[in-house]
């Protein structure tokens, strides 16, 4: 064994993690947002947006100038200012829980329960392109080398995306 250090003991199920910024976030089982400043292991929750209602299933971080959190639980998709730790507001669209996310060719990806793929410009918040991707719920998604993103659902499918394709096939 190596050395840990014990952030937090959370009060409840952590059910997603991501590192951005110089942050570790969570989301947790109750719909909490929340994380830790590596630099001084100080534990903060977001604010100025409601939690989810339920459990948080993803989280994923856009770097930029001013870095985003998107967090994805069943009653859809926020975002979060990194630095500010303030709520940006929803991402409206889909219609049933969203289990996936992932970041590719700086868009962000989502997939939800009803088998939809969405793409969001990330500092908008505009859904770019839609698609339904699966016919079952999807499970996961990832960015896959060379703009590819990889989806995966419940009926055992794996699905490989061009994103730059999909922008171009817009139906929001």
């Amino acid at each position: 064994g190596g050395s840990a250090t014990t952030l937090l003991r959370h009060a409840t199920k952590v059910t997603a993690l991501v590192v951005c910024a110089g942050h570790v976030f969570f989301g947790d089982e109750d719909g909490e947002v929340g994380g830790w400043a590596l630099h001084s292991l100080q534990a903060f929750v977001t604010s100025g947006t409601a939690p989810h209602v339920g459990a948080v299933f993803a989280l994923e971080a856009f770097a930029m100038d001013e870095p985003l959190l998107f967090s994805a639980a069943a009653d859809g998709l926020l975002a979060w200012d990194v630095t500010s730790r303030q709520g940006r507001g929803s991402l409206q669209g889909h219609t049933s829980a969203v289990i996936g996310l992932a970041i590719s060719q700086g868009l962000v990806a989502s997939g939800s329960t009803d088998g939809e793929l969405r793409f969001w410009e990330p500092v908008s918040r505009r859904c770019v392109a839609d698609v339904v991707a699966h016919s079952a719920p999807i499970q996961a998604l990832a960015a896959v080398q060379h703009g590819l993103l990889a989806s995966a659902c419940r009926g055992g499918h794996v699905r490989l995306w061009r994103v730059e394709e999909q922008e171009r096939h817009s139906t929001s």
